[in-house]
């Protein structure tokens, strides 16, 4: 192994090591401020789905089949940590019409920077910007499935309310979870006519 690996392994295993215990103060951070966290959901869905009611009014969205709340990489990048939110028919990433809002969960990533700092201390030697770069991103990865539980604990009551009910939607509504463009997962769905 040479120097820079070296550098770069043990910067990898300090970070891993900040992981649990930042898990443990979001877990608090959520509970403590959910309601707030819940109301700016809701008024950002709201958007959304006014958005597509407007379009569907026109006879350019088809029932929707499909939330996409997907994470980008550009936004970890340049720290607004925001999450792209889609709303899809059954052809998902081939729906003709975008409707499409950015919803920021920075409180998940609000320990990364310091951990970063903590971690060019600790490791003492100086990192090249672009391992730095690839190492934050790297680290701001382990965050992600964070946020899908946070989603998954609050997407029922923001949903709740929102003018969702106005919206056509296909025979089961998914909500999925991913990177941008991928195959996501599907972490929660309402199936019409049945109480939101």
């Amino acid at each position: 192994m040479n120097r820079k690996e070296e550098v770069i392994n043990l910067a990898e295993n300090f970070l891993l090591r900040k992981i649990e215990p930042n898990f443990n103060k979001l877990e608090k951070y959520l509970e403590e401020n959910k309601e707030l966290i819940v109301e700016n959901f809701s008024e950002k869905l709201n958007e959304l789905f006014e958005l597509a009611i407007i379009q569907q009014k026109a006879s350019i969205k088809e029932p929707i089949e499909y939330m996409y709340i997907s994470f980008l990489r550009s936004s970890m990048l340049v720290e607004s940590y925001e999450f792209c939110i889609d709303l899809f028919n059954e052809m998902i990433w081939l729906d003709k019409e975008e409707t499409t809002i950015y919803f920021p969960l920075k409180f998940i990533f609000q320990y990364i920077d310091q951990d970063i700092e903590d971690m060019k201390s600790f490791v003492n030697r100086k990192i090249p910007q672009f391992n730095l770069d690839e190492l934050k991103y790297q680290y701001s990865q382990c965050y992600i499935p964070f946020a899908a539980l946070v989603i998954n604990k609050i997407i029922n009551e923001a949903i709740s309310k929102t003018n969702f009910y106005m919206l056509q939607i296909a025979e089961s509504f998914k909500v999925l979870f991913g990177g941008y463009m991928e195959k996501g997962e599907i972490i929660h769905i309402i199936n019409r006519g049945a109480a939101v």
